[in-house]
């Protein structure tokens, strides 16, 4: 198992949006699994952070503080009416329940 001081840089580097710390710190949890005989762990975390091409474009690490996207291509809205203001059918009240428990849980699925 990695350090965990490399595993709390990791993540105050992935919150912050420090892509360049980020590869740092994973790069030192590749060689540290390296070393340990994990190749595998290892070869997983490198295949991992290796940018997708699915359309000519690379992987870019976004996070809600990082201005990597100009702010006039999305906003938030936080609504002012509940899911149970809604008149729904029950189906699709569980169906939307269920949607946002997995959204607010995504940590755990995820995981």
């Amino acid at each position: 198992m990695a350090r965990s001081d490399l595993l709390i840089n990791l993540v105050k580097a992935g919150a912050s949006g420090d892509t360049s710390s980020f590869r740092k710190v994973v790069d030192l949890l590749i060689a540290e699994e390296r070393g340990k005989n994990h190749d595998i762990l290892a070869d997983r975390l490198a295949q991992a952070t290796t940018p997708v091409k699915s359309n000519g474009h690379g992987y870019r690490f976004l996070h809600p503080s990082t201005p990597s996207l100009p702010n006039d291509l999305y906003y938030e809205l936080v609504s002012k009416r509940t899911i149970e203001d809604l008149l729904l059918p029950d189906d699709v009240l569980i169906a939307v329940r269920e949607l946002v428990e997995e959204q607010n849980r995504h940590d755990l699925l995820r995981s």
